[in-house]
């Protein structure tokens, strides 16, 4: 027997498929507040907003 808690465990491998889910998926997916704070975002949606950030930065 295990000396491991199955409910971490079983956490653990949910964390682990949803980290699958944000860096595999085919769309850009960001999570932020209401005001508009960005805390998370998939390399898609990075790779789409790097443009309009380099834009920004210049003008």
């Amino acid at each position: 027997m295990s000396a491991v808690n199955p409910d971490t465990n079983d956490i653990e491998s949910e964390y682990e498929a949803l980290l699958s889910f944000m860096y595999l998926s085919p769309v850009g997916i960001i999570r932020s507040d209401l005001a508009g704070l960005v805390d998370m975002m998939n390399p898609l949606a990075a790779q789409l907003l790097m443009p309009r950030v380099s834009n920004a930065i210049s003008s």
